[in-house]
């Protein structure tokens, strides 16, 4: 059996077995098929080139859950530098939601609003 065939049967293999290939590659099957077929790579024109977008039409929630997480670790930032003073922590914490954001979180938690922060609402 010729390389291609074995390639072609074991794509419509994986997509029959109905798991995570299938799921991903499925619609893409006969376009893979026909660039083994006339020696294009594998991916080119197939519609799930982009794991992002392939997520977002999942319906999964890792974008959000990865949000989560970075608000949380901004609130813990915030929190630390608010008792210890240390200016890295609440840069980093800019650099993650941005001012807006970082005042927001430090309203929802009590924590002291700055006059630089102020003006900047006021801009």
């Amino acid at each position: 059996m010729a390389t291609k065939e074995k390639e072609i049967n074991a794509l419509k293999a994986l997509v029959k077995m109905d798991g995570y290939f299938a799921e991903y590659f499925k619609g893409d099957l006969e376009t893979m098929i026909n660039n083994i077929n006339n020696d294009f790579p594998i991916e080119m024109g197939i519609k799930c080139t982009n794991t992002i977008e392939y997520f977002q039409k999942r319906g999964d929630d890792l974008a959000v859950k990865h949000a989560n997480e970075i608000i949380d670790l901004v609130d813990t930032l915030l929190c630390v530098h608010e008792e210890t003073g240390d200016e890295r922590l609440y840069e980093r914490a800019v650099e993650k939601l941005g001012m807006k954001n970082v005042i927001a979180r430090k309203r929802i938690f009590g924590l002291t609003i700055t006059n630089a922060e102020i003006d900047f609402l006021l801009k």
